[in-house]
């Protein structure tokens, strides 16, 4: 669809970025300027959004949309057009507006959405006092909606004076709010919302870390939204993955300060072996590693068995002892103990190295100990298990880890094991089978 050149200025010209508020705007925008051409392609973009919504009240919007848009083509007494969205929105089953010339507040409505584009203040003001006044609440709840997403601060703190609500594309509004540090502004939507408003605190969240204001505003936002219920540590960290990524090292403190975890965050959005997000988070991980020190310590004051190191689970990533022994950067130290006892690992062992208990070689390549897994004799019987560990790694790592010289150290470890055993049976008088 094409953009069309006229008074109302859409942010972006990619009709599919446009708010539900951004695409009613541009449709009776277009209405209002009797391009009737575009007006079928608008009617189409509506239909699709509303087989593709499972939100009701948006598609309800939508419908709305419509019947608004044939009410303004008959107060501007374009038949044709009125006759065509009229019979769009009666196959829509969008209702009817209960009142005479409802076309007037339309065009209203219209004027006012295009002032809030432009940025004008007075234009704007102008064209909400002309509606009539079981309309101005709606007006008011996209007006503000369609301010928020323009950054026009005037016209927002406007609407939030006539008593706008956070009905409309919540989303982008709490989005500018976090962006831009508007504390005050956000804090008095919020206590005014009478239903659950978890997935716009996330929005805010997302837009306090990759905003545009100062450090010390967006963790303050990040703080507040916390408080208000907002989960930091969603989607597997990616807030934190976001900072680091970007080089917020004062947001990222802030997050792995309240519970965020770098591995975690590193196992889920990393793909494979990635040079540059391992180099982006050396410093974090780093930090983490003293304070994972601290607790492998507090964990095994007394030293540790095969058995201990199984049985502890860290309860915030889910890993056992062994991977707080890799995190504490003990893990050759573990190794060491294991094999001077005659203690060997399993795949499992390993595998439950990483976070959540899973994809333990990540966790190890990550924090440069991969080899060291591989080089300790700890093996004994589990050549399927060692392969499976092979298959994980990158080609890279591959060339330098050959399976073929892991298999020979197995076996010749077995065969030790095995004269061992037959020469103890020996010296305790047992017969040699035939």
């Amino acid at each position: 669809m094409s953009v069309h050149k006229t008074n109302f200025r859409p942010k972006n010209s990619d009709p599919d970025s446009w708010s539900a508020v951004e695409t009613e705007a541009a449709f009776l925008d277009i209405v209002r300027n009797g391009f009737n051409a575009l007006t079928t392609q608008f009617l189409s973009r509506i239909h699709q959004r509303i087989r593709q919504t499972d939100d009701r009240e948006e598609k309800k919007h939508y419908r709305m949309a419509v019947r608004k848009a044939a009410y303004l083509a008959q107060h501007l007494e374009n038949t044709p057009m009125a006759r065509q969205l009229g019979q769009a929105a009666s196959a829509i089953g969008a209702g009817v507006i209960p009142r005479s010339d409802p076309g007037r507040s339309v065009l209203a409505q219209a004027q006012m959405f295009e002032a809030i584009s432009q940025g004008n203040l007075l234009k704007t003001q102008q064209s909400y006092h002309r509606m009539i006044r079981v309309d101005k609440q709606e007006a008011a709840d996209k007006g503000f909606a369609l301010a928020c997403h323009y950054g026009n601060d005037s016209a927002a703190e406007f609407f939030l004076k006539q008593g706008a609500a956070m009905r409309y594309d919540p989303d982008r509004i709490v989005a500018w709010l976090a962006d831009g540090g508007r504390m005050d502004m956000l804090k008095t939507l919020l206590k005014a919302q009478n239903k659950d408003v978890r997935d716009v605190l996330d929005a805010a969240m997302q837009a306090a870390v990759t905003g545009k204001g100062s450090a010390e505003q967006r963790i303050d936002m990040l703080r507040y939204l916390q408080e208000a219920g907002a989960d930091i540590r969603r989607n597997n960290d990616f807030l934190l993955y976001q900072a680091v990524m970007q080089g917020q090292q004062g947001i990222a403190v802030y997050l792995m300060e309240n519970g965020a975890d770098p591995d975690r965050a590193c196992d889920a959005h990393v793909r494979g072996y990635n040079e540059r997000s391992n180099e982006r988070f050396a410093p974090y991980l780093a930090m983490q590693e003293e304070q994972y020190r601290k607790n492998f310590d507090t964990e095994f004051p007394n030293g540790f068995t095969l058995k201990d190191v199984r049985r502890i689970v860290d309860r915030k990533s889910g890993m056992t002892g062994l991977g707080l022994a890799v995190r504490a950067g003990r893990a050759e130290d573990v190794f060491a103990v294991l094999q001077a006892d005659g203690q060997m690992l399993t795949y499992n062992d390993i595998e439950k190295i990483g976070t959540d208990g899973k994809d333990g070689i990540k966790l190890l390549e990550r924090r440069g100990q991969l080899s060291s897994i591989f080089k300790a004799e700890l093996w004994q019987t589990d050549t399927k298990g060692l392969e499976r560990m092979w298959q994980k790694l990158d080609d890279k790592k591959r060339e330098e880890i050959s399976l073929k010289k892991l298999f020979s150290e197995v076996k010749k470890r077995n065969m030790r094991d095995y004269v061992r055993q037959r020469g103890g049976a020996l010296r305790r008088g047992q017969k040699r089978r035939p």
